[in-house]
């Protein structure tokens, strides 16, 4: 079940950042900042399983990017500007973040759709209606790898390099689907059918095994904002524990029996 944790620090009325990272030593950077200046905060913020505490300052400002990893060793991508979306990556140790190269697709909103380690990650997807775009990253450069067969703007990642699975989607389309994929090194295969279909959402875990994944929150269609969760065990989705409150475009880090979502 979902129970209430500690709020982000104030102000932060934040939203469209990603998450990495476990439900006691997670992470959240960036994302569009409604109450402050600037808009778009290159802000780190570290969570123990109780406490927020504010860390190094990104080495770029984005909202709509992806990331993966632990508290300690992860990797930030993509995303929009300020201004314009960036192709710009970068790399987190626990207290300071590297700029690394520029992904090959070029700037895009990636939504969270990410997976893997530091020295071994993955990104999918994009704003764009249509976009199938897959690519790798081994801590420092990136390389384009084998479209997905379906467009996911909008849906979660979970996983790792090797054993990806990218959730749902639809997004900037009318119509969210429930469709997933599962990337097993080589080739993409169609993964299990989501009770609801839903874009705008988030989910896990990114950097371990999908077979422990979820996904909750998001917008359904039509366009109304869920508090349903699901699980997933490597074949199946299993509807979970409600959300206390309804949300998209939040962050989130953690498993599918220890996970944290803020924001959004």
């Amino acid at each position: 079940a979902w129970a209430s944790g500690t709020s982000l620090p104030t102000p932060m009325t934040r939203y469209s950042f990603p998450g990495f990272g476990t439900q006691d030593a997670g992470a959240i950077v960036g994302g569009y900042d409604t109450s402050g200046s600037p808009a778009t905060p290159s802000q780190t913020n570290l969570y123990d399983g109780t406490t927020w505490t504010n860390s190094g300052a990104a080495a770029f400002q984005s909202s709509e990017s992806a990331a993966s990893g632990i508290q300690t060793a992860a990797f930030n991508a993509g995303g929009y500007g300020p201004g314009s979306y960036v192709a710009t990556s970068q790399t987190f140790d626990g207290s300071t973040w590297t700029a690394q190269g520029s992904m090959v697709d070029g700037g895009r909103g990636l939504h969270d759709m990410a997976g893997g380690t530091q020295t071994a990650g993955a990104v999918c997807g994009s704003h764009d209606a249509g976009n199938t775009s897959h690519e790798t990253f081994d801590g420092s450069s990136w390389t384009a790898a084998t479209d997905m067969n379906v467009a996911h703007g909008g849906g979660g990642g979970a996983g790792t390099q090797t054993a990806l699975l990218i959730m749902a989607g639809g997004y900037p389309n009318t119509a969210t689907i429930a469709t997933t994929e599962e990337w097993d090194g080589s080739t993409w295969t169609a993964g299990g059918v989501l009770g609801t279909a839903r874009s705008r959402t988030a989910g896990g875990p990114t950097g371990g095994s999908y077979n422990n994944g979820w996904l909750g929150g998001g917008n359904t269609n039509p366009p109304t904002t869920t508090v349903v969760t699901e699980t997933y065990d490597g074949t199946s989705w299993t509807e979970a524990g409600a959300m206390a409150t309804a949300r998209i475009r939040y962050g989130s880090f953690g498993t599918n029996t220890a996970a944290v979502v803020a924001g959004g």
